[in-house]
């Protein structure tokens, strides 16, 4: 069963991809949430609750 954030998640990622943008960067404080993105194509993840100044990762 896949769940409505799954759907709303892998719309975004495929208009993020038609936009051309090279890498997707995930953030959630859930590992759980992370681990679900990886698995619909983020390239990257962070967790933000356990990653300090992750902000300046993302640039």
């Amino acid at each position: 069963m896949t769940h409505p954030i799954d759907s709303a998640f892998l719309v975004c990622l495929k208009l993020i991809e038609f936009l051309l943008v090279t890498t997707l960067v995930a953030t959630s404080s859930s590992d759980e949430k992370l681990a679900r993105a990886k698995t619909l194509g983020a390239d990257e993840t962070i967790n933000y609750s356990t990653k300090s100044n992750w902000e300046r990762d993302v640039r």
